[in-house]
């Protein structure tokens, strides 16, 4: 509840794909072929999905990766550049959309399929929520 009254009210919203991982999309060497899986599809600040890139795909070794999350915001503000309100907003967007993860992983595997001992997954995401706003975002807040 806390997160959710930090977020900005005033950001342009639109339909997101809200969980872009690596598993969600094909890719022919550094070209986007197609983006898969649209069971999270909704209709939100438009920031959150680069937010989630950021904890899917900006990652190697649970730190984030200043290459990765430039790569992603390089691509994103080709397409569509964002307002200083976004980008002032993708600290608390990160926490939240990996506080999202986390508790979408801690229902499916710990809480109705423990059997798949997958969490690890869900307490890698609670490792990316612990670390302070300005530690997830490589260039800083």
């Amino acid at each position: 509840e806390q997160l959710q009254s930090e977020l900005p009210t005033d950001l342009p919203t639109g339909v997101v794909h809200g969980d872009i991982f690596p598993d969600n999309v094909i890719a022919d060497g550094n070209r986007i072929c197609a983006i898969l899986d649209f069971e999270e599809v909704a209709v939100e600040s438009l920031v959150l999905d680069l937010a989630m890139a950021f904890v899917g795909c900006g990652w190697v070794d649970n730190a984030p990766n200043r290459a990765c999350w430039d790569a992603l915001l390089g691509g994103y503000e080709g397409v569509r550049p964002l307002l200083q309100k976004e980008r002032k907003s993708l600290p608390l967007y990160v926490h939240y959309a990996a506080l999202g993860i986390a508790a979408w992983r801690f229902g499916q595997f710990v809480l109705l399929q423990p059997q798949l001992q997958e969490q690890a997954r869900f307490e890698q995401m609670i490792a990316r929520i612990d670390r302070p706003h300005g530690g997830l975002l490589p260039w800083g807040e």
